[in-house]
């Protein structure tokens, strides 16, 4: 399994415990940020967080390539950061 298929396991059995101890904010959760393209707003804000003054997206018959001219390119641990709800630390870099 890699490190990808692995986040994406923890982050279903977050949902499933909350679930199971009766805490419904992953309904608002999803509420708040469960449209499809809501990653886009977390890549702009990401890169803006960097310092980017320019973004670009290209969208080509398989995959979306999104680029910014930050010095810190977006990486595992900012996905990490974004798809762990409930979670206010800092991210460390």
């Amino acid at each position: 399994m890699n490190e990808l298929d692995e986040l994406i396991k923890d982050r279903k059995e977050k949902v499933r415990l909350m679930k199971k101890d009766g805490d419904n904010s992953h309904k608002l959760l999803a509420a708040l940020y469960g449209s499809p393209t809501h990653f886009i707003t977390e890549l702009l804000q990401n890169a803006e967080d960097e310092g980017a003054k320019i973004v670009s997206f290209e969208l080509t018959e398989n995959e979306l390539i999104f680029s910014h001219d930050a010095p810190k390119l977006f990486d595992f641990s900012d996905i990490r950061a974004i798809s762990n709800f409930g979670d206010n630390q800092e991210k460390k870099r």
